[in-house]
């Protein structure tokens, strides 16, 4: 867990600054659309303004009509949508909204920005000399006195208030543009690190994976070389084994009167038959051979073993039974029988009078399984997850390889061994993925 921090503590970064940036430039957006908004509508303001002081030198009156058509033809050809002219107490005096022709109003854009101007009134923005029936050259329209009041705006305040609505929708379209590039951007951004923090993890993930890879190759090398070399030592000391029982035996031979040397003698044959009984099932645990795979009788395997092991169970007053259908399996032969062997033994071991041992063989799906159970004193929870572990033996003297040689044998064949007990219920050793064909076939 340590190796992954330096990726994830990275990508964190990488994250707080791109929403940092990505938060910035939202902000920045915002500000720059609110400061265009604001150019935008103090522009139509001033251009507003100036046509206002124009008319205002003439006098106190603004012709409505001149007004309107100037106005409509400026929101033609600029982002003024609508023009409010009010005096001081909020009375509007004139209203001029964009039109698309003289009889149909244009609806206005949802993207509207309203401002409120002030705009005092004062002597030197009028010029009184001048008549109202002068033409003004500056719009080409002539003004004459015969006008009725509705079409006049007569302004009898000092200070008028001037409300510009402007059509924002130019420049909203182009914030939102520039906030999509940054949105690709961020999301770009953050999928780029998403990839960079999953590389890294990847990558330290195989690194780990090929060291603990080479160093579990290293280590069975080593276990292998110790094997070997263990394995051979045994054989090498069954050799001397063998001189010492020759010489006791033919010690025993001669001795024929002395009670004490007889004794002596039959207990260093004893003692080294056991001796190389346990070299053996540690040569054959150190290392075991390659099974030599051909199709048996599984009837035919069963009812030897059961000449084999009935009398040596029946001693102890249990029973041996065996349920065996006409298939064949793919097998070793001899070390099946050395499986069997070891099972039915430990059974033996673990079972009192009037326990029952039963081995049986059965198909489960497309494979074969052997099983080996019993009603005797079972296994604690604690003995199971150490059951075919070397050396662990549940029984004073055993040396603790028998289960373990089974579970090599079992899985040099390719198969898989288990085990569930119920102390002095059951206790079943269960061989599966044995292949098998039906019948006989010569």
């Amino acid at each position: 867990m340590r190796n992954h921090l330096p990726p994830i503590l990275v990508s964190l970064v990488l994250l707080v600054l791109m929403g940092y940036w990505t938060f910035y430039e939202l902000r920045w957006i915002d500000h720059q659309q609110k400061q265009s908004e604001l150019q935008n509508s103090d522009m139509m303001a001033a251009f507003t303004q100036s046509i206002l002081r124009t008319e205002l030198r003439r006098g106190k009156r603004l012709l409505r009509d001149r007004l309107q058509m100037v106005f409509s033809d400026a929101m033609s050809q600029t982002p003024l949508v609508q023009l409010t002219l009010k005096d001081d107490k909020g009375k509007v005096l004139l209203q001029v909204m964009r039109t698309i022709n003289a009889a149909a109003a244009q609806p206005l854009s949802s993207n509207i920005y309203t401002k409120t101007y002030d705009l005092k009134v004062s002597e030197d923005m009028m010029d009184t000399s001048q008549g109202m029936g002068m033409h003004m050259g500056h719009f080409g329209i002539s003004m004459s006195n015969n006008r009725t009041s509705n079409e006049w705006i007569v302004l009898d305040t000092p200070k008028l208030q001037l409300e510009v609505k402007t059509d924002a929708t130019h420049i909203h379209n182009n914030a939102l543009r520039t906030r999509q590039r940054v949105y690709t951007t961020g999301l770009i951004g953050l999928l780029a690190i998403l990839a960079f923090c999953v590389l890294w993890l990847v990558s330290l993930r195989q690194r780990m994976l090929r060291n603990s890879l080479e160093l579990a190759q290293s280590q069975a090398r080593h276990l292998k070389d110790l094997a070997q070399i263990a394995s051979g030592l045994a054989h090498e000391t069954k050799n001397p084994l063998g001189l010492i029982r020759g010489s006791a035996q033919q010690l025993l031979k001669n001795i024929k009167d002395n009670e004490s040397q007889l004794e002596t003698t039959s207990n260093i044959l004893d003692q080294v038959d056991i001796a190389t009984s346990r070299l053996g099932d540690f040569i054959a645990y150190a290392k075991p051979a390659e099974p030599d795979l051909a199709y048996i009788a599984v009837k035919a395997l069963f009812e030897r073993m059961y000449s084999l092991m009935r009398d040596e169970i029946s001693n102890i007053g249990c029973t041996l039974k065996y349920v065996s259908p006409d298939i064949e399996i793919n097998c070793d032969q001899k070390k099946l029988l050395q499986i069997l062997m070891n099972l039915l033994l430990n059974a033996k071991q673990n079972s009192h009078s009037g326990c029952v041992i039963n081995l049986n063989c059965g198909i489960n799906n497309s494979t074969a399984f052997i099983e080996v159970n019993d009603n005797g004193d079972g296994i604690s929870k604690e003995q199971l997850g150490d059951i075919f572990s070397p050396y662990t033996s549940r029984n004073e003297g055993g040396s603790g390889l028998g289960l373990a040689i089974v579970k090599r044998i079992v899985e040099a064949h390719g198969w898989n061994i288990n085990v569930r007990s119920e102390p002095g219920v059951i206790t079943t050793f269960k061989i599966e993925g044995i292949q098998y064909r039906t019948g006989s076939h010569e």
